[in-house]
């Protein structure tokens, strides 16, 4: 998510300092940054534009809860700044508080209806309270403001996506690209889409396109791999999931889709390692379970075990 539009203090004292800091702010050196908006905040703490910069430097650095603290104390003294209550909800969005977050936005745009960054924000915030046809209609408009915001387009193109329109979502996923034509996610996407539409060559290429952006996409490669068995290229099918489950060992999905593709040994390491799993189970989420009651009875059948799935417990298949 864009970090925000520049915020321009009162014009106060402190107005040279503050200049500097963003100015250290937009050429990247956070740490000088920093130490400017503190030394602000240390003489005035009620200093909107430093405490809002400072915020943005605290969640982009990984230190959300002071981010949170910041932004906060910035809204309550400016409950009219638009970024502050911008800044709190990217904020609030970065600890998955999805309510919380949507309505900060929602203030945000009450204050100013064109601020794009909260528009593309709040759409984030009801994609994944999976809201969809409410975040399309603010991606839109984050879009109307801003037609080369990448995020935006690729949000829109999810949303749509989430709602199997696909055919819809591809030429959101191609903006998305034709700005930034080495955003993975959005190659990915775009590959997702043209799979869903049976364009299985022309995904091949924007899963390709993805991880050479992101070699380490262990989703990429096991769709690739899907992709590619689709076409009946097996061989190359089956390395793409194996690089997957190099990549990810313990996602059971990868197992299951391996060997779909080719058939489990009893000295095949990957059936060990789905054995192993099977043993520690009870650290799955509830739909990795189902993924792995599947997966170990196809491979079972195939090794040709027709024992009980005793590592696999009844929660599994509920």
């Amino acid at each position: 998510m864009a970090e925000g539009r520049p915020v321009l203090d009162d014009g106060g004292q402190l107005s040279r300092k503050f200049r500097e800091a963003l100015s250290l702010h937009e050429q990247g050196k956070l740490s000088e940054a920093e130490r400017g908006y503190r030394e602000i905040l240390a003489s005035d703490d009620a200093h909107i534009g430093s405490l809002v910069h400072l915020g943005m430097i605290r969640l982009q650095t990984g230190s959300v809860e002071e981010a949170i603290e910041l932004f906060g104390k910035a809204a309550d003294r400016a409950p009219d700044s638009a970024e502050a209550q911008a800044g709190l909800a990217n904020a609030l969005l970065a600890q998955s508080l999805l309510n919380e977050a949507a309505a900060a936005y929602r203030k945000a745009l009450a204050i100013d209806p064109d601020h794009a960054e909260a528009n593309y924000g709040l759409a984030a915030a009801l994609q994944g309270l999976k809201r969809f046809e409410e975040a399309i209609v603010h991606h839109e408009r984050a879009i109307a403001i801003d037609p080369e915001y990448a995020e935006a387009c690729y949000g829109l193109a999810g949303a749509l996506q989430a709602l199997n329109r696909h055919a819809q979502a591809i030429p959101y996923f191609e903006k998305a690209l034709s700005i930034d034509p080495d955003y993975a996610e959005a190659n990915y996407g775009l590959a997702i889409a043209l799979q869903e539409l049976d364009r299985h060559e022309e995904a091949i290429q924007f899963y390709e396109k993805a991880l050479a952006a992101v070699p380490g996409f262990a989703d990429a490669h096991n769709n690739l791999g899907g992709a590619l068995g689709e076409l009946g290229r097996l061989d190359e099918a089956r390395l793409a999931i194996e690089r997957a489950i190099a990549l990810a060992p313990r996602k059971v999905e990868f197992y299951l889709n391996l060997f779909d593709i080719k058939k489990a040994t009893a000295e095949d390491p990957h059936f060990a390692a789905l054995q192993a799993l099977a043993k520690d189970e009870v650290s799955l989420a509830p739909e990795e379970r189902i993924d792995l009651h599947f997966a170990m009875r196809k491979a079972l059948a195939q090794v040709g075990t027709n024992g009980r799935l005793s590592n696999i417990s009844s929660r599994g298949v509920r």
